[in-house]
């Protein structure tokens, strides 16, 4: 039997500054990760890149969360954006910041996210035991009993930081709902976040992987009508790019088997202001085709999906569009259908909607509510945020908050 004051389940990013916190007045923590190394999910953070988090204000942070945005509030006032980055900048991690706030590595490869994270812990004295899953989690009086397929451990404090479902390959296979749920907790149902829409539309092959920028993205949430204004990339298939992943993950849990969504291709323009710049293309050369016309409007690498979407003749001649045609085709710009037929698997998202419920846990320490001693941190709980850094800010944060409630516990 192998005795801790706290143990921590995972070796992500909230399961290390968990125990970075836990363990900063010397307390003996051991971190158990049944992949062969820490941080696989954040190697993938930000397209590889390590979005760390966004330097903006609290108030804008929680505006970015989707599920449950004020139980966070405490986590990110313990340890927001700007700790963030004092943290890793003092591990020797230089960062800069993008388009949107957003804030990568300097070096833009997010295993150097991972590397500052483990070195802080171990020079904090933490242990880690790699390719050792937890198997089961008990409680005998007022003692964690956790058992991996090798050994068995004891500890006062335990902090499940297992994450969720998204990107199973990385380790997260909803671990932690099991030991949460065997311990009492509710969970609630669990969907793919920030996943990208599946489409029956037929991609044409020079559009897949190629992105539409400052585009619009119409959809209906209940009875209202709404949009997300930015980028969105088409792969085979599918949908994904910021303003996908966001509508996917807005809409997480509905029906989304049969829903009709528009692009609008010229979000910046009227339908009037649109039709009239058409008609003065048109007269410049009346010798154009359709498709020629079309090129001075939208990329090249669209035409054939737009032209699909509404049966046109690209090799029709404009001389002959009448001014209710010209009206039609600026209409169609505006409103290009998605016809979405679901989201992309739990294989593809980038986060998880769903899991622990918030209302077990106290949200000014990440303790359980029911059982004392007990944490929780990271996607395992049932928060989840936009793209942009914020999920991993919220990984940080509430893990920083688990750590320093051990901490204050074990100083005394």
């Amino acid at each position: 039997m192998y005795i801790f004051e706290t143990i921590v389940i995972g070796a992500g990013a909230s399961g290390l500054m968990a125990a970075i916190h836990a363990s900063k007045y010397g307390a003996s923590t051991l971190v158990l990760e049944k992949n062969n190394k820490a941080g696989k999910k954040i190697f993938i953070s930000g397209k590889g890149k390590g979005n760390v988090c966004n330097a903006t204000t609290p108030n804008d942070f929680i505006a970015h969360v989707l599920r449950n945005p004020h139980f966070l509030h405490s986590a990110y006032a313990n340890f927001g954006a700007n700790e963030t980055m004092a943290f890793f900048e003092e591990q020797g991690v230089p960062l800069v910041i993008e388009r949107g706030k957003r804030v990568f590595p300097e070096s833009m490869k997010a295993y150097d996210l991972t590397d500052a994270l483990v070195h802080k812990a171990k020079d904090n004295g933490v242990s880690f035991h790699f390719d050792e899953g937890v198997r089961f989690v008990d409680r005998e009086e007022d003692i964690f009993m956790v058992k991996t397929g090798y050994r068995a451990y004891a500890c006062r404090n335990l902090i499940i930081a297992t994450g969720g479902q998204s990107y199973p390959s990385t380790g997260s296979t909803g671990d932690g709902y099991r030991f949460a749920r065997g311990l009492g907790h509710f969970i609630k149902s669990t969907y793919p976040g920030l996943a990208g829409l599946r489409i029956s539309e037929q991609v044409p092959q020079e559009l897949r992987d190629f992105t539409l920028k400052n585009v619009e993205l119409i959809y209906e949430e209940g009875k209202k009508k709404k949009s997300e204004f930015g980028d969105i990339t088409f792969r085979d298939g599918f949908v994904d790019g910021p303003i996908a992943l966001t509508v996917s993950s807005i809409l997480a849990g509905q029906d989304m088997s049969d829903r009709t969504m528009y692009l609008d291709l010229k979000p910046a323009l009227t339908l009037d202001t649109l039709t009239e710049r058409i008609s003065r293309d048109i007269a410049k050369d009346m010798r154009m085709r359709l498709g020629d016309l079309l090129v001075g409007l939208i990329p090249s690498e669209f035409l054939l999906f737009f032209a699909n979407a509404f049966s046109l003749d690209l090799y029709r001649k404009i001389d002959a569009y009448t001014k209710e045609e010209r009206r039609a085709l600026a209409s169609a710009l505006k409103r290009v259908p998605l016809h979405v037929i679901g989201v992309n698997p739990f294989e593809r998202a980038i986060i998880t909607v769903g899991g622990v419920d918030v209302k077990n846990i106290n949200s000014s320490t990440m303790e359980s509510k029911l059982v004392p001693n007990l944490y929780f941190a990271g996607e395992v709980m049932d928060v989840d945020a936009l793209t942009g850094g914020f999920n991993m800010q919220i990984a940080l944060s509430t893990g920083a908050l688990a750590g320093d409630s051990i901490a204050e516990k074990t100083k005394i």
